[in-house]
């Protein structure tokens, strides 16, 4: 029997599908594949060889861009050597975005990597449902346990879940026939479960912000208040969890216990234990306020907030905007907001394919998100932006009706 040899773009192929897998379980397992990939890519010189492939990518130039601004604000860092190169080596996650950019890929590959993906989020779910019924150890984050699956934090794993269940209800919502939606009303609802288990007060945000989607996709074609009822009962799922409620609940008292503090605690001005990222956030304000053309630099945001009188050291503000003004200025916010505005806008202008769809909605999903963490910052976070800026190469190549779920699902 004659086997058939591997074209390096199929190694690749089946490599990414590994890393849409495994990215709920953890930063270890995709770090592995990822370097995987970035060895076949190299070593075949697929690098090389499909250069005109991603660099047509109208997102290829805002990503330089941010590159180079990142290596240079080392220049005017207040921490070149610490934070800034710490910040500056995680441009290497671009990298991903390249290789998966310049492979060509067709309508048919979409299903195996939504595949994939939704294979990884359900085992993950699975194993953290063991977690709840006190089955399976769990992992221990800042003290205290929660039901992540392999996964050993939650702000990731929290957006993975969202973005999850807003794929699915594309799906959902072009699917014919009763069996596969049911395949995939079952997708979202452990998905659901997984995240209302989940202690993670950000995620609770970025799902009430985004579950419109949800709701419309769901309910597509029926009158607005069917699904403004509908995304009220989602809602009022969400809060039947005690851990929602628990959280809800320290959050309140978290706020009342930050007001009685008064004072420069409450403005922000000194660091609040009740709710840190007013402080945060206070001073990325003032800070760029300070700088507003270069910021203070990559990585220099901790050690900017000493020099002025801070009374404690922050790496970054827990916020994707602000993040990016306080290291690099208007300079920053304008490269920053280019760059997803050309995937808003690949996405927004190919929502009837499901690459185009996966694309607006992780952008939203780290958007929304990033609003209380810096998603961009996170290994996790920055994986997963790096695969969804490398499917926007696809979408020219790819037609609408390749949506269609009964050859892709």
């Amino acid at each position: 029997m004659m086997q058939t040899k591997l074209t390096p773009d199929q190694l690749l192929y089946y490599l990414f599908c590994g890393a849409f897998f495994v990215m709920p379980f953890g930063t270890t397992p995709f770090t592995v594949l990822g370097l995987c990939i970035l060895l076949v890519w190299f070593v075949t010189g697929q690098f090389f060889k499909a250069r005109n492939q991603y660099m047509r990518g109208a997102w290829f130039w805002p990503v330089a861009a941010m590159v180079v601004l990142t290596w240079l604000g080392l220049i005017w860092s207040a921490d070149p050597g610490g934070l800034g190169l710490k910040y500056a080596k995680k441009t290497h996650y671009w990298l991903y975005a390249l290789a998966l950019g310049g492979m060509g890929l067709s309508g048919k590959s979409s299903a195996h990597l939504m595949k994939a993906f939704f294979g990884g989020l359900g085992i993950n779910a699975f194993v953290a449902f063991l977690q709840a019924a006190g089955l399976v150890p769990t992992f221990a984050v800042f003290g205290e346990r929660y039901y992540t699956g392999f996964h050993s934090g939650y702000n990731t794993l929290a957006i993975l879940l969202i973005l999850g269940m807003l794929t699915a209800s594309f799906y959902f919502r072009r699917a014919e026939g009763y069996k596969p939606r049911l395949a995939y009303g079952c997708i979202m609802v452990i998905y659901f479960v997984h995240l209302i288990l989940l202690a993670s007060r950000g995620a609770y945000v970025t799902f009430l912000v985004l579950s419109p989607v949800l709701v419309v996709n769901i309910l597509h074609g029926r009158k607005i208040r069917f699904m403004l009822l509908a995304y009220l009962f989602v809602i009022g799922l969400m809060f039947s969890s005690p851990v929602v409620r628990d959280r809800v609940s320290f959050s309140v008292k978290a706020v009342q216990s930050h007001l009685k503090e008064g004072g420069e605690f409450a403005s922000g001005k000194k660091y609040s234990y009740h709710i840190d990222r007013i402080y945060m956030w206070r001073w990325a304000i003032d800070l760029f306020l300070e700088h507003p053309v270069l910021g203070v630099g990559t990585g220099g945001y901790y050690k900017a907030i000493l020099s002025k009188g801070g009374d404690a050291g922050i790496a970054h503000p827990h916020n994707i905007m602000l993040y990016v003004a306080v290291s690099w200025g208007i300079i920053g916010i304008l490269v920053c907001g280019w760059f997803f505005w050309v995937l808003l806008k690949a996405g927004w202008q190919h929502r009837d394919h499901i690459f185009g769809f996966f694309i607006l909605s992780s952008v939203l999903v780290i958007l929304v998100g990033g609003m209380s963490n810096t998603h961009i910052l996170d290994s996790g976070g920055a994986f997963l932006l790096a695969l969804t800026t490398g499917l926007a190469s696809a979408l020219p190549m790819l037609k609408p009706e390749s949506a269609s779920m009964g050859t892709e699902a």
